[in-house]
C-alpha cells in the first residue's frame, strides 16, 4: 500500500518516533507539513511493521472550504480520549516499540484535490481487502 500512496501522492515522507518520544516533537523535527493529507501509523520503524492506524487531516465544509487542521497538527489530536502524545507513549512503553508514520498529501492549492476522507477510505479499504479487519486503532469506520 505504501508504494502506490508513494507514487500517486508526491508530496510525502515518513519518520520514525522512539519509546518515550512525543509524536509532536518528531513530526516537527521531521517537517512533516500542515497541509491536508492522510497518515499511516506502523508499530516498529520505517513503516515496515504493522499497519495500526490509518487517520486524516482536513475536513471540507459545504461551502467547498478546507478547515484548518493539518497533518502535523492532527497527529497531536486525540486518541481514545487522550492526546495522541500520551496515547502513544504509554502504548510503546507497553509494547516495547517504537512506531512509525507515513504521511501523503492529498489535497493543496499547488494541484492535489483529492480529498483526505477519501484517500484514507481507500487507503482503508485495501487494508480491509488483505486483512478482512480495520487497523487495531481504527475502531470503526
Amino acid at each position: 500500500m505504501i508504494e502506490r500512496l508513494r507514487k500517486k501522492y508526491r508530496k510525502n515522507g515518513q519518520f520514525n518516533v522512539n519509546i518515550g518520544q512525543k509524536i509532536t516533537d518528531a513530526a516537527r523535527k521531521a517537517k512533516v507539513p500542515d497541509d491536508r493529507g492522510i497518515y499511516l501509523i506502523y508499530e516498529g520503524f520505517d513503516c515496515i511493521g504493522e499497519l495500526i492506524y490509518i487517520g486524516h487531516a482536513g475536513t471540507m465544509t459545504t461551502n467547498g472550504i478546507m478547515k484548518i487542521q493539518g497533518i502535523r497538527k492532527r497527529l497531536g489530536m486525540r486518541q481514545d480520549g487522550m492526546y495522541r502524545n500520551d496515547f502513544f507513549i504509554r502504548k510503546m512503553k507497553k509494547r516495547k516499540k517504537g512506531i512509525s508514520v507515513a504521511w501523503f498529501v492529498t489535497w493543496n492549492y499547488a494541484g492535489e484535490k483529492v480529498l483526505p476522507a477519501f484517500a484514507e477510505a481507500e487507503a482503508i479499504q485495501e487494508y480491509y481487502q488483505s486483512n478482512r479487519a480495520l487497523p487495531e486503532l481504527n475502531r470503526e469506520f
